[in-house]
């Protein structure tokens, strides 16, 4: 299965022109204007999405984007689930939490395939020295406890990303890549 995935900037090609590249399922990983998104609201392909940490959550609605924070949902034998948002830093309204809140919900989020994250874990595609760009611990903790076969996240600037934690496989998105999900059943 062949994903479009979005996370944090507008894409430098139209939706549409992106769209007609063999696309199975669309992923939004957060910090996307409803302006941007809203080229998805006619499209007939499964859409999901986790929040950005500048989100004020209406950016989904009409568009047929399903919420997946912290929720399972499954599309063609891949279950997917969600985390939105970051660590608290500045005055971020909405989707921000402590790193020891952030553990605690994911702790009741059970086994995905695949992980939509608006955030890296804590260690993973982090900048240290950017204290509004570093991963959640919480994250980390989940992937070493289950395992996911896949996590998607954006939010932050890797120079060279990792494409791995543990057993799992890591993609980082600004703006947009087309990702093979993993096989149902891995």
């Amino acid at each position: 299965m062949r994903a479009l995935v979005l996370a944090d900037e507008r894409p430098y090609v139209p939706l549409e022109r992106l769209l007609e590249r063999d696309v199975d399922i669309v992923l939004c990983l957060g910090d996307l204007t409803r302006v941007d998104l809203e080229p998805l609201g006619d499209v007939q392909l499964p859409k999901l999405g986790v929040h950005g940490n500048h989100d004020d959550g209406a950016e989904f609605e009409g568009l047929g984007i399903e919420s997946v924070h912290l929720r399972r949902v499954e599309v063609a034998g891949l279950c997917f689930g969600g985390f939105s948002g970051s660590h608290e830093y500045g005055r971020e309204p909405r989707y921000t939490w402590s790193q020891k809140e952030a553990g605690k919900l994911l702790r009741k989020l059970g086994h995905v395939d695949v992980l939509l994250a608006h955030s890296p874990p804590l260690g993973v595609n982090d900048d240290a020295d950017d204290p509004a760009h570093v991963g959640l611990q919480g994250l980390r903790d989940y992937v070493q406890r289950e395992h996911p076969a896949m996590l998607l996240h954006g939010h932050t600037y890797p120079p060279l990303p990792v494409e791995r934690c543990g057993a799992t496989e890591v993609r980082h998105v600004r703006g947009h890549r087309f990702v093979t999900l993993p096989t149902p059943g891995r």
